[in-house]
């Protein structure tokens, strides 16, 4: 990832020393002083700005950051801003380990709502994530019920099923800042996924895969074409007849 700068594991500061990490309990950041309400309102106004890379997804728009199993990360210029926010959920992140577990950082993915109305139906992932929600309060459906929450607000999930229903009139806007992680160990094994589906790492954009795919495509008509005989035949390819010179 162009903006991911691997970086030192920071030990946990003291005002972290009293908070438990557990599944569905939420921790304000701004309660606990683990944020400042500066860091937090500049993150907020810089999205709802329109901050660069936002891609379409769904009800929402979509900003992603992919780790191989990092213990700490910073993001470069323009996504500086998102540092002490990261810092925190890392920190905290590390609390929720079991004993002997070392972390492994997968992604950070920053969803964007504009109002009230964009949902989120109910989904898993096959990992640990810590979901920061800043702007206008939302509930959010955890294994059935409901959680209220309001800026600055952090909840962790360890793979729960979890959504966000839309509400009837229009709201502000809403970003969602979601560390996803697990073990070094689950990481090693293959077990770790943001997707539900097995075999996947990340979540990625479909544009991306799309992208993916026809770059694959492409490579494997080049290597088609590579490997015609003399007799002007080829491998069926999927490449026009009229378009191949023999």
């Amino acid at each position: 990832e162009t903006y991911v700068e691997p970086c030192p594991r920071l030990p946990c500061g003291p005002a972290f020393d009293s908070i438990s990490v557990n599944a569905g309990v939420i921790i304000n950041l701004l309660k606990e002083r683990l944020v400042s309400e500066a860091d937090l309102n500049q993150i907020l106004y810089a999205f709802k700005r329109g901050r660069g890379g936002f891609r379409r997804f769904g009800e929402r728009r979509i900003l992603d950051f992919k780790f191989k199993a990092l213990e700490a990360v910073n993001l470069s210029a323009p996504f500086d801003l998102l540092n002490p926010l990261l810092c925190a959920m890392t920190q905290l992140a590390e609390r929720s380990l079991l004993e002997g577990e070392s972390l492994a950082l997968i992604q950070l993915l920053v969803n964007y709502y504009q109002d009230g109305t964009k949902n989120v139906k109910p989904h898993r992932h096959r990992c640990r994530h810590i979901c920061c929600s800043l702007g206008a309060s939302r509930d959010v459906e955890v294994e059935g019920s409901t959680v209220y929450m309001a800026h600055g607000d952090c909840l962790p999930l360890g793979g729960e099923s979890h959504a966000v229903p839309a509400v009837a009139a229009k709201t502000s806007a809403r970003v969602s800042i979601c560390l996803f992680y697990g073990s070094a160990a689950e990481f090693a094994s293959g077990s770790l996924g943001v997707p539900a589906k097995e075999g996947c790492l990340w979540w990625t954009h479909p544009d991306d895969k799309l992208q993916a795919s026809r770059e694959a495509g492409d490579k494997e008509n080049t290597l088609s074409v590579s490997t015609m005989g003399n007799r002007g035949t080829f491998r069926d390819s999927g490449i026009p007849r009229s378009l191949v010179l023999v």
